[in-house]
């Protein structure tokens, strides 16, 4: 069998729990955008919960930091942006004046 092909059978329980416990995470910069798509409750998860259990195994290259600084504005703006899209279909001062928080 072909290494390239190995993607095709899963991991034992074992080698996926050892992925798990020694990965190095890396986030490209699309996935850190993300996160501006997220509500803040979810967020609040993974910056409270999830990452520091990861804080020695996380990686952000360079590149992808200079990309997210450079877009990040761009996707606030589209997350406002679609915000106020739903709450003009739903009507006005239904979300509480949460809009105006942000």
């Amino acid at each position: 069998m072909k290494k390239e092909n190995t993607e095709y059978f899963p991991p034992s329980k074992e080698r996926e729990k050892k992925m798990f416990d020694e990965a190095i995470f890396i986030f490209d910069t699309s996935a850190l955008l993300e996160f501006y798509f997220y509500s803040e409750e979810t967020r609040k998860v993974f910056f409270d919960t999830i990452f520091p259990k990861l804080k020695d195994r996380l990686w952000l290259p360079q590149h992808v930091e200079y990309e997210y600084l450079n877009h990040r504005l761009e996707k606030v703006i589209a997350t406002i942006t679609r915000y106020k899209e739903l709450i003009s279909t739903i009507g006005p001062n239904k979300d509480s004046g949460y809009i105006d928080s942000i």
